[in-house]
């Protein structure tokens, strides 16, 4: 696994396993562990596409070792480009790379603000909007699962929380303090508005062969009342991804905070 960028990259070492069903048994949105990869193309894309049209796709790289396998993650690309994957007409494509050198940032997950340590007050107004399709999962009174079609603020800060904790934790940099205090926060933030929108694509796995259906939310909503203390965790979190099928690219989101 060392030695390979997929094992890396796309195949969680067995403590990091063992921290995300841990996550799953309290109800988390999927059972996939934190890839430290996601390529997320443009959302929404053309439903039908035209030779020369230009896609953009952001790669987001999450940790050294997914950092230093950055230049074979985009070769991988290349190549299923030029042997045409992409749906059942086998598009072919080329892999233009940006101009310039790649954005880096000095993230620490570990030291973001505690429900004891964070900044006090709260904002008068966070306006969440998707990037791309949300794929949560809850469960219904019978512990059976089903997809989140109206994600209330709690169900968005605790995707948020857990998964980035997950990515610290796979970094070798972990959490200090209880994560289920920070999401605890958020369980009294008002929705003053929403507009989700339900979401449902057929997914097919050139791996498995096999096909079947995801469903999530697209949309936006705005709170109220929002502790400060969770507001770089949702930031963060919706530039890393969160839920499922993030990988591809879903669970991506903007927020804008009025004081």
């Amino acid at each position: 696994m060392v030695d390979c960028a997929y094992g890396r990259t796309f195949e969680p070492d067995e403590q990091v396993h063992a921290a995300s069903t841990a996550e799953c048994a309290r109800g988390d949105s999927s059972r996939d562990v934190p890839r430290t990869v996601v390529i997320a193309p443009a959302f929404p894309a053309p439903v039908r596409a035209t030779r020369g049209m230009r896609l953009p796709v952001e790669v987001v790289l999450v940790g050294a070792n997914a950092i230093a396998c950055g230049d074979e993650i985009t070769m991988v690309l290349s190549e299923a480009g030029r042997e045409g994957v992409l749906g059942t007409d086998r598009i072919g494509f080329s892999v233009i790379p940006p101009e310039g050198d790649p954005m880096r940032l000095s993230i620490d997950v570990a030291g973001l603000p505690g429900a004891k340590s964070g900044p006090g007050g709260r904002v008068s107004r966070l306006r969440l909007e998707l990037t791309s399709p949300l794929f949560l999962r809850d469960r219904d009174s019978a512990g059976r699962p089903q997809p989140c079609r109206a994600p209330t603020f709690h169900r968005l800060a605790r995707a948020a929380v857990d998964t980035l904790a997950a990515l610290a934790f796979a970094n070798g940099r972990p959490v200090a303090f209880n994560t289920r205090d920070v999401v605890a926060m958020a369980r009294d933030v008002r929705t003053v508005e929403q507009e989700w929108r339900m979401f449902d694509q057929e997914k097919h796995s050139n791996r498995t062969r096999m096909r079947f259906d995801v469903r999530g939310v697209t949309g936006e909503a705005v709170f109220a009342d929002v502790p400060r203390a969770l507001i770089p965790w949702l930031a963060l979190a919706g530039q890393l991804h969160v839920g499922g099928h993030r990988v591809a690219g879903a669970g991506g989101w903007r927020i804008d905070v009025r004081a």
